[in-house]
């Protein structure tokens, strides 16, 4: 009974990485750029202290800040999706991803997922 039992969530396990791995890729192939639109909207709203020829250069920076921030600053998609799941660390050293309970920013509440949830849990 106990190797059934073990055999079960062995399976269970293998599942939920698939699925969390099936979730991540559709998830990056949406065409939208968060890390772009967050640096665009702050330097449209810098653009008028700042001088034109500054603007770039603020653009790049908070540029590469919002992708530090998102995780987005590399290209591999295998150490973007161990960092989405939490396994690999951001920038900064730290982890944050699924395993550590964060399941992300909702931009359409302008809260985290964590909080947006349980609304609608009730229903159910």
């Amino acid at each position: 009974m106990g190797k059934y039992i073990v055999k079960r969530i062995a399976y269970m396990v293998v599942v939920l990485l698939i699925l969390s791995f099936i979730m991540y890729m559709i998830y990056s192939l949406v065409p939208a750029n968060r890390a772009y639109t967050d640096a665009f909207n702050e330097v449209k709203a810098l653009s008028k202290v700042l001088e034109p020829d500054e603007v770039q250069a603020k653009f790049d920076e908070l540029y590469l800040k919002y992708q530090r921030k998102y995780g987005t600053d590399t290209e591999n998609k295998v150490v973007r999706y161990l960092r989405w799941m939490g396994v690999a660390p951001l920038y900064d050293g730290t982890y944050n991803g699924l395993l550590q309970g964060n399941f992300g920013y909702s931009f359409e509440y302008q809260k985290d997922v964590v909080e947006v949830i349980p609304t609608p849990m009730i229903n159910t």
